[in-house]
């Protein structure tokens, strides 16, 4: 069985210097929506949000630890006009490995607290319209870490009787490495359980390892069922159906033993009973040589258009051209999941609006295959990808980095995934340490958002309302120690975006790409999912 590593979430002040140019707007100041899938009648409550935590020490029976090489750190941002408390809470027991590995951090503008736990506590000052209190913990203990928080100064447990009273809540878990087999830089936003995810990214071949993550918040156990996709279409995989969780933990599966030898994976994770946080962390060796690694978040649901905003792309990065698999490749992923073959096609938009690739941007996918489409021969700069079909498909982007030459030839990766339009205000928290550059793209129609940044403080810096043009993107640099933005005032069409985060290093940057997902968190639903096993319709 192939070992499983997972490097998460650390911050620090490596040196960080910018690789690319940034077209655009410097933020002076900076979401998801569910798939709409059936729903029960809301409930109220206050916000809470799940980060899987160290997951390369957590294995499954027969598995080895793999340390992760640097600080598993959660970064938290509570914001509201009230007073309000929080917490960052480890579920699990302690551990000596995680302990050490948070003496590694570098220092940030955002000082983390080594530990299991972390309490927040927010107090806006009279004549502010809203507050903020940030926070991070460098984890030292195994299992799941739960965010979350409440109005008023007490222990966090009141019930509100409205959304206005809770105050917004946004986590992101990151780890950097600069060295060993786990080098590079992993940024995974935290969020509520889903009844039904989609993970488009990694493989299974020799050198990779691609570990599955399933967190179960909830006080009752959950029971998921696994399928992986791959070049010939679904995988046969037993072990994936019928997956307990129990109640506050949780259970990591080793995709690359599920369905070895596969080039290209998609996972799609469905909740039986409850619901479950899903996560993927895809790692790879080539040869000798650290190939990269990253957390792979859940993509858009199926659909015939997929926008993936955050394909930040180098000139020179790919060795081969028109080759996917090549060191510091970039490329978009497509399956398709249905029993139909789909004609796809894939172009890219920047801020003057759509680009269309050299070649290979319009391919027939079989049903339930994956493929690649490599990103050849297009300048440096950040791009949104758009894909097209005419059946619906889930789609992703990796975003390479090619490493130093001569004695050391590391790689790195990104996974950027489709994301849905962003929804209503809201905070996104952001890793500190890397340096973080907004990507937006419009829907359809051009539209505006305001954005202020967040310092390490807590205060909030000149709002910068940007402006995307009919089918562009946009980029706007997040300034040096900012770990949070807050998103106001949207206007006109709807609007994607992802945040790039890099690090700088000698053996080459380090990149990571998390979706903007709005977290106003206003309530918690129960959702009853289609599930062809249970015979619901």
């Amino acid at each position: 069985m192939s070992r499983m590593t997972g490097s998460l979430t650390a911050l620090g002040a490596i040196a960080v210097a910018a690789a690319l140019t940034v077209c655009a707007t410097q933020i002076g100041s900076l979401t998801h929506t569910a798939p709409a899938t059936s729903s029960l009648p809301t409930t109220l409550g206050d916000p809470a949000l799940t980060c899987p935590g160290p997951e390369t020490l957590e294995v499954p029976e027969g598995g080895s630890a793999v340390n992760p090489g640097g600080a598993v750190v959660v970064s938290a941002v509570m914001a509201g006009t009230q007073a309000a408390s929080g917490t960052i809470d480890v579920a699990g027991e302690a551990s000596s490995l995680a302990g050490a590995a948070a003496k590694l951090l570098p220092s940030s503008s955002l000082k983390p607290k080594a530990g299991r736990s972390l309490d927040l506590s927010l107090k806006p000052q009279v004549g502010t319209t809203v507050g903020a209190e940030v926070g991070a913990l460098a984890v030292s203990g195994l299992g799941p870490v739960r965010i979350e928080a409440a109005a008023g100064t007490g222990q966090v447990s009141k019930t509100v009787a409205s959304s206005a009273d809770s105050p917004l809540l946004a986590a992101v878990q990151s780890t950097v490495s600069a060295s060993g087999d786990l080098r590079g830089l992993t940024v995974a936003q935290c969020g509520e359980s889903s009844a039904d995810t989609w993970l488009v990214g990694g493989g299974t071949k020799p050198g990779q390892r691609l570990r599955l993550m399933l967190t179960n918040d909830a006080a009752t156990p959950a029971v998921a069922d696994v399928d992986v996709y791959g070049p010939e279409g679904r995988v046969e995989a037993p072990a994936g159906d019928g997956v307990a969780v129990p109640a506050h933990g949780q259970v990591p599966l080793f995709v690359d033993a599920l369905a070895p030898d596969l080039s290209r994976v998609v996972v799609h994770v469905t909740a039986r009973t409850g619901r479950v946080r899903a996560v993927m962390h895809d790692s790879l060796m080539r040869g000798l040589y650290p190939g990269g690694v990253d957390d792979v978040s859940g993509s858009a649901a199926p659909a015939k258009r997929q926008l993936i905003p955050g394909v930040s792309l180098l000139a020179g990065q790919q060795w081969k051209a028109g080759d996917a698999t090549s060191a510091g490749s970039s490329f978009v992923r497509v399956a398709v999941p249905g029993s139909e073959e789909a004609v796809v096609k894939v172009s890219l938009r920047d801020a003057s609006g759509q680009v269309q690739l050299p070649a290979k941007a319009v391919q027939n996918v079989r049903a339930g295959s994956v493929v690649d489409i490599p990103l050849d021969g297009v300048p440096a700069g950040y791009y949104t990808a758009e894909v097209d079909a005419d059946v619906p498909v889930v789609a992703s982007a990796q975003v390479g980095r090619r490493g130093g030459t001569g004695k050391y030839l590391a790689s790195e990766f990104g996974w950027a995934p489709a994301t849905d339009p962003l929804s209503g205000e809201g905070v996104v928290a952001l890793p500190a340490g890397p340096q973080v550059t907004l990507s937006v793209a419009s829907v359809g129609e051009a539209g505006s958002l305001t954005v202020e940044a967040i310092t390490a403080d807590g205060k909030f810096l000149q709002p910068k309302t940007i402006q995307v043009a009919r089918g562009a993107t946009v980029a706007a640099g997040v300034p040096a120690g900012s770990v949070g933005l807050r998103f106001t005032a949207f206007e006109g069409g709807k609007l994607v975006a992802s945040t790039v985060s890099t690090v700088n290093s000698q053996r080459g940057q380090m990149v990571s790409v998390v979706p903007v997902k709005v977290t106003a968190a206003s309530s918690t639903r129960s959702v009853a999912a289609v599930s062809e096993r249970l015979g619901l319709r």
